[in-house]
């Protein structure tokens, strides 16, 4: 599922370049309104994660969290995507890791917090 969810991603990326291209300068730019049009996005693909049961081990704050990251990095490497056609196999499998490695990070960090502070009283 997590292949097919970027794959699709990338797919969408491909029709609209020209929406990747100029996200990636409004993501942290300064128009207000380019920003909410990213916020919206992220909004989004928490929706999808969450209705097609993507992570469902995870919370909807952890999903909220996996998201804006999955977005803001799909955004930088968008680019690279589109204009390196040679490079695309390695950049979906380099997107699928990091949604993997999100997923099992973020449902662990609650266990490694915990251990945390039980070492802090040692």
């Amino acid at each position: 599922m997590t292949r097919l969810t970027i794959e699709g991603t990338f797919e969408f990326v491909l029709k609209n370049p020209e929406a990747f291209t100029i996200g990636v300068a409004g993501m942290s730019g300064s128009s207000l309104k380019m920003r909410q049009k990213v916020q919206e996005a992220l909004g989004d693909l928490a929706e999808d994660i969450r209705i097609y049961q993507l992570l469902s081990m995870l919370s909807d704050a952890a999903i909220k969290t996996v998201s804006a990251v999955l977005i803001r990095q799909m955004f930088t490497i968008s680019p690279g995507y589109i204009d390196a056609p040679g490079k695309r196999e390695g950049i979906r499998k380099t997107a699928c890791d990091l949604m993997i490695t999100l997923a099992a990070a973020t449902r662990t960090l609650p266990v490694f917090r915990a251990a945390m502070g039980a070492l802090r009283h040692i």
